[in-house]
């Protein structure tokens, strides 16, 4: 079936051709090396019994006489489209109240072992619920606009040109997320609890047959299933020449599934790669506060350290304003923190916690200077406020062995405390850091890396992952 920016009569922009256009010669016009020219080319050298071209000419043939009996005979059809809602809006308009003859007779080709085909939007409109575009939205998630698309299958939604556009994996795992939310009701498309998400990167092929999936071409595809009790969203890609996947039915029981997902690797008893205790039975302790509103977790963090009235430490380098320059240093910047950290030193005047002092430089010498790391070295809690996150490697972090800034903060989780931090006080605690990221050319992301803290060896942490486009493509595209 041609695209609609290639049908009867019409230009690509859908504008009629001067002068109208014979059958004879649009049949030409699409048998052009440039339309579908390798289609015809399969009828001609014998590998396909025969070869139609799909279309509907209502001049002469106003029932669609020709376009049914094609259809229904047929073992293979293939749908390529620009606009995904193309083919729902024009065969399968009434949907859901009424499943049209166009959607009967795709059923019927795959139902007696025919293949029935997508391309680009062709490809996205074959499922129940399509994507049909992004929801307007200021700021935060890429979220899907859904609509029903040709009902061919509904246990899966799919999104196409997956490596290519910024947002694709966040809109597609943010719907399998919120799948409750978004379950059909009132003739409203949705996405149901267990809705697969198939993401098919360009020039790639995905084949699901039975259930089954396999990959051809020069990219992946990505497929998302709900997992861990719906809890997570577990991610497999497959590329061409890898085996297929298989997807079944779990018959594993809810106490299987909560013994699974405790058991994180059997060979690894420490799967953060938090500093080993110097006590066995006192672990320390790393909290990571996504970003914004911090006056919840100011009130708590005194309460993890397990100690009455614990010494703190507070460490706001990430901030160019609080740290010293030359029109603000000694007392003029301690007073400042006072002001600007007001709600932290609450927890001094009372009585919450011993004692409070701030850490902050300007100089990387700092971190190698004993008189600057002394605090650290003497409190039971540490907390790196939000920033820059590159502010806060440049100062603290050399990439050839550890600063004793950060051996000094090691060392408060590894003789039981706790170290924290919100934002790019978040980020600097891994050991493999993502200090940003940009997109190029309006693709995903990529994230830029650098050294950590090293706080925890085996973890990649990212703030904001919910309210800023591109959090989740930069962090599953990097590369080490």
């Amino acid at each position: 079936m041609p695209s609609e920016i290639c049908q009867l009569g019409k230009n690509e922009d859908g504008e009629d051709l001067a002068g109208g256009e014979t059958i004879a010669a649009y049949e030409r016009r699409l048998a052009e090396p440039g339309e579908y020219g390798r289609w015809v080319a399969l009828r001609e050298s014998g590998q396909v019994a025969d070869f139609q071209f799909l279309y509907r000419n209502s001049k002469d043939d106003p029932e669609g006489a020709r376009f049914y009996d094609l259809l229904e005979r047929a073992t293979g059809v293939c749908l390529p489209a620009v606009n995904q809602e193309w083919l729902p809006e024009e065969f399968a308009s009434a949907y859901p109240a009424k499943t049209s003859r166009f959607q009967s007779a795709l059923r019927e080709v795959v139902a007696r072992g025919g293949v029935v085909a997508g391309l680009g939007g062709g490809m996205a409109s074959l499922p129940e619920t399509i994507i049909a575009g992004d929801m307007p939205s200021e700021r935060g998630w890429v979220r899907a606009e859904l609509r029903f698309g040709l009902a061919l299958f509904n246990g899966a939604v799919v999104d196409q040109n997956f490596s290519t556009h910024a947002g694709r994996l966040e809109r597609l795992t943010d719907l399998l997320r919120n799948g409750s939310r978004l379950d059909r009701m009132e003739n409203s498309p949705g996405v149901e609890r267990r809705t697969i998400g198939l993401g098919v990167e360009r020039q790639t092929v995905v084949i699901l047959r039975g259930n089954t999936v396999r990959v051809m071409g020069e990219g992946r595809g990505h497929f998302f299933l709900k997992s861990n009790g719906d809890r997570t969203i577990t991610r497999r890609t497959l590329a061409a020449g890898e085996d297929r996947l298989v997807v079944e039915a779990s018959s594993a029981s809810p106490a299987d599934l909560s013994r699974q997902a405790n058991e994180f690797d059997g060979s690894v008893s420490n799967p953060f790669g938090m500093p080993e205790a110097a006590d066995s039975s006192r672990w320390g302790t790393v909290v990571l506060h996504g970003g914004g509103d911090t006056e919840e977790i100011i009130e708590l963090f005194p309460t993890f350290v397990g100690a009455t009235r614990p010494r703190l430490v507070h460490c706001p380098a990430a901030r160019e304003s609080c740290r010293p320059s030359g029109a603000g240093s000694g007392q003029g910047l301690a007073r400042r923190l006072e002001v600007t950290f007001s709600e932290w030193h609450a927890l001094q005047s009372e009585g919450r916690v011993a004692d409070l002092s701030f850490v902050t430089t300007n100089s990387p010498a700092d971190a190698d200077n004993a008189d600057f790391i002394r605090p650290v070295t003497q409190v039971d809690a540490m907390w790196f406020c939000g920033g820059d996150q590159r502010q806060l490697a440049r100062l603290f972090v050399d990439r050839r062995r550890p600063t004793r800034f950060q051996q000094a903060v090691i060392n408060i989780v590894r003789r039981g405390g706790v170290v924290g931090g919100s934002s790019a006080g978040l980020a600097v605690m891994s050991d493999v850091m993502i200090e940003g990221g940009e997109s190029e050319d309006g693709g995903p992301a990529e994230a830029d890396l650098s050294r950590g803290l090293g706080v925890l060896k085996y973890v990649l942490a990212e703030q904001h992952f919910e309210a800023r486009s591109g959090r989740i493509e930069r962090r599953a595209l990097f590369e080490i």
